[in-house]
């Protein structure tokens, strides 16, 4: 069936995306849970999200995706913005699995009106996913894998135990994954979060969770906590971006 030309947008790029995990994810039978911050919520801060839309799979593996809509015939990144590429390259150097996905396509399968039996894979393979420190800039390079390929080489850390310990629970939610507990479990070693007595354990989470996490007070208990992994904590102060303009992000409602 013919198929209107649809001008790809970042939020046409970004819900395509999600309705390709969600459907990847079911008929693959995995658990997969979802959150898309509003724009007021992102930025580099502590409390804040580093991503436009989060995921885990299989309460373990955790998917970070800053949402980009890529002009083909330019091959440009329309909506670039250097100050938050640079706050993505910081979140990458302490082992955050943040990336960059665009399209590379003009049309996806998503959007098609008769879709084939393989929209889902159809649709995230034609997503492009980027590690920051690998993105030049607003031109991106030709050889950026597929989102599908990186769900299919399974190459995440399996970090269930260490998400279990920090929130309480044995199930990580995405909407809890603030870059203040992404930086935590990604630089610090496994072995000294769980190790932490149990009036420290709250100590942290309880930190890690208030609106004033950069107080001195708070920032005390950290390096007292951490000592060695002293850098883990200073990261948690405010990046210099984080209370930018967010004009570049799209305002909308997020999805629990």
């Amino acid at each position: 069936m013919f198929n209107l030309p649809m001008r790809l947008g970042e939020n046409e790029v970004q819900a395509a995306i999600r309705g390709a995990l969600e459907a990847y994810a079911d008929r693959c039978h995995l658990n997969a849970q979802f959150f898309e911050p509003y724009a007021n919520q992102q930025g580099a801060g502590a409390q804040r999200f580093g991503a436009d839309l989060l995921a885990v799979l299989d309460d373990a593996r955790i998917l970070m995706l800053e949402v980009k809509a890529l002009d083909v015939p330019r091959h440009m990144l329309v909506h670039f913005n250097p100050a938050q590429h640079a706050d993505c390259c910081d979140l990458e150097d302490f082992g955050v699995p943040i990336a960059y996905a665009f399209n590379a396509t003009e049309s996806l399968a998503y959007y098609d009106r008769s879709r084939s039996r393989s929209w889902p894979n159809d649709t995230l393979q034609a997503i492009c996913r980027a590690q920051p420190t690998r993105l030049p800039g607003q031109i991106p390079a030709r050889s950026h894998p597929s989102l599908l390929s990186w769900l299919e080489l399974d190459e995440g850390t399996d970090i269930a135990e260490q998400l279990g310990w920090l929130l309480g629970s044995g199930v990580a939610r995405p909407r809890v994954l603030t870059n203040a507990v992404l930086v935590l479990v990604y630089s610090v070693d496994a072995k000294q979060l769980l190790c932490f007595t149990p009036n420290d354990a709250l100590a942290l989470t309880q930190t890690l969770r208030s609106v004033v996490g950069r107080s001195v007070r708070n920032q005390a208990l950290l390096q007292r906590l951490f000592k060695g992994q002293a850098d883990a904590s200073v990261h948690l102060r405010p990046s210099e971006h984080a209370d930018e303009d967010t004009n570049n992000h799209r305002s909308r409602p997020p999805r629990p």
